[in-house]
């Protein structure tokens, strides 16, 4: 696990393979939804994937983005929720906080995929779920991202049950604006 996310990071794909270790780290911290996931692709493999991919990816995606912070300079005038911001002006957008602000979201900092299986669809509105950022300055690599995520969780599941040698060791590490996991994941045979 460790040499194909080290791989895809340093092959240039380091939001994809971020993405994909927090994924990753997300099935090895909660083995029943492994298996749940497990069960679910089993009992329909020619229909496509079940909803519940998606949602967990989502969920992933919105409790640990890739780049917590967001920076931008406008060049030209904008109103922000009744905010004027003008050209040149220096703009913060935090997904961390926005994907946990308790005004946004049930239970914010509980994973939670069953909030992405609504009838509306698998995603909230962009205003509130932001893990690539948004508009025409949004990360160039969501598609890859899921799809290497998709692809990803359907190989971890393949390798059977496993558990994270030690969850203790395991923290969030920030560089710059980017989030990763710290130290390489260690899994076990559960």
């Amino acid at each position: 696990i460790v040499s194909l996310v080290l791989e895809l990071q340093y092959g240039g794909s380091h939001a994809a393979g971020a993405a994909l270790a927090f994924l990753w780290y997300v099935l090895l911290a909660r083995p029943e939804l492994a298996q749940r996931l497990r069960d679910d692709l089993a009992a329909s493999p020619d229909e496509g994937d079940p909803p519940l991919v998606d949602a967990v990816i989502n969920e992933t995606l919105r409790l640990f983005p890739r780049a917590p912070i967001i920076n931008r300079t406008p060049k030209i005038p904008l109103d922000l929720g009744g905010l004027r911001i003008r050209p040149g002006d220096f703009v913060i957008v935090s997904p961390w906080v926005v994907h946990r602000h308790e005004r946004l979201w049930d239970r914010p900092n509980d994973f939670d995929p069953s909030r992405f299986l609504t009838a509306q669809g698998a995603r909230p509105p962009r205003d509130r779920f932001i893990p690539f950022g948004v508009g025409a300055r949004g990360c160039l690599s969501e598609h890859l991202s899921r799809a290497l995520m998709r692809s990803g969780l359907k190989h971890f599941l393949t390798l059977g049950p496993l558990r994270l040698r030690d969850p203790s060791q395991v923290g969030l590490h920030l560089t710059g604006s980017t989030l990763s996991l710290t130290p390489a994941l260690k899994a076990e045979r559960a």
